[in-house]
């Protein structure tokens, strides 16, 4: 049974962690804890991340009481680039750890799972079991490993250049990028009343720079920042957000 920590925020501390484990082991009839997951980044809560000590806390006290530990990293290399701390460090934490493929690698489909020799004996078994063992998942691999020689250093170079455009973009009237808390590669845009909204998305994406509205927000505008960040210089992209805003102000 999978039993959720930390609703409504980013991720769980130590202590929501043990009240949990009290619970399991203290009812009438005992409960194993089969493993603790962490994910992170939160993609539900705009890439927030999990801090570093707080995994480390959590991961630690898991050793001690023998409960195995697995991290959802599919966005894992984008937490690296946007903590400064190497995917690693990260990852040495964990008894498994499962990476995508296809988030940011190339590859059309696809996953890592990783961990020690005795966890992963007998998986292969249970991927084909439920449909895993495609012929052709030999392109996946190939385009991923390649994706995997560049995207570190690209993704790195990105989020330097965002820095760099997000204090170009502050100084326009009717536009000022905000950083979430914990956050990672997503950005909260606020904008003037005064700025039509669909309007102004729409000059954008004539520039080829795409922007969304969050679901839950309709009036809240978020910027994803990603490799293809480096197609155009920081210029031609202030010089976009500058026309849009000119264009779609009321």
């Amino acid at each position: 049974n999978l039993i959720p920590l930390g609703r409504d925020v980013p991720f769980y501390g130590l202590t929501d962690l043990k009240e949990q484990i009290n619970r399991s082991s203290g009812g009438r009839v005992s409960v194993n804890i089969g493993a603790v997951v962490i994910e992170s980044p939160v993609r539900r809560k705009y890439g927030q991340i999990m801090p570093y000590e707080e995994m480390e806390e959590i991961t630690v006290y898991c050793k001690e009481v023998g409960i195995p530990t697995h991290l959802d990293g599919a966005r894992l290399y984008m937490m690296a680039a946007a903590t400064g701390i190497n995917p690693k460090s990260y990852v040495e934490l964990f008894d498994s750890v499962y990476v995508s493929l296809y988030k940011y690698f190339g590859a059309p489909y696809g996953a890592i799972l990783a961990g020690k020799a005795e966890f992963i004996d007998g998986l292969y078994e249970d991927r084909r079991m439920f449909g895993g063992g495609l012929m052709s998942s030999y392109v996946a691999a190939a385009l991923a490993l390649r994706g995997i020689g560049l995207f570190e250093k690209d993704f790195n170079q990105a989020m330097a250049k965002s820095k760099a455009l997000f204090k170009q973009l502050n100084n326009l009237d009717g536009v000022s990028v905000k950083e979430f808390e914990n956050g990672s590669n997503i950005f909260h845009l606020e904008m003037s009343d005064c700025v039509d909204l669909d309007e102004f998305i729409t000059c954008m994406r004539n520039d080829k720079i795409f922007l969304y509205r969050d679901d839950m927000n309709p009036k809240a505008i978020f910027i994803t920042v990603n490799t293809t960040l480096l197609r155009q210089t920081n210029m031609d992209i202030h010089k976009a957000f500058e026309k849009a805003l000119i264009h779609s102000k009321t």
